[in-house]
C-alpha cells in the first residue's frame, strides 16, 4: 500500500519557543540600539534611543538616557 505524504506544515503553527512573542516594542528598540552600539553604528543607535525617549516608560527612558550619555562621552 502507498504511504500517504505527511501533511504540509500549517501556517498557524506555533512560533518556536525562542520567539519573543508579546515583547514590548520599546524594549525591542533598546535591544536594537545596543546592537547598533556593538556594531559601532552610533547614528543608528541614537535614532533608536530617541524613539525610546519619545515612546517609552520612565524606566525605558532612563536606560535610553544612560546609553545616550555613553554616546556623547565616546
Amino acid at each position: 500500500p502507498a504511504v500517504a505524504d505527511p501533511a504540509p506544515p500549517s501556517s498557524t503553527a506555533p512560533a518556536p519557543a525562542s520567539a519573543d512573542r508579546g515583547a514590548d516594542p520599546v524594549d525591542t528598540k533598546l535591544d536594537l540600539a545596543r546592537a547598533y552600539l556593538d556594531m559601532q553604528e552610533p547614528a543608528s543607535a541614537r535614532a533608536m534611543l530617541e524613539e525610546v525617549l519619545a515612546e517609552g516608560s520612565q524606566i525605558q527612558q532612563d536606560v535610553a538616557r544612560q546609553l545616550l550619555d555613553g554616546l556623547t562621552r565616546a
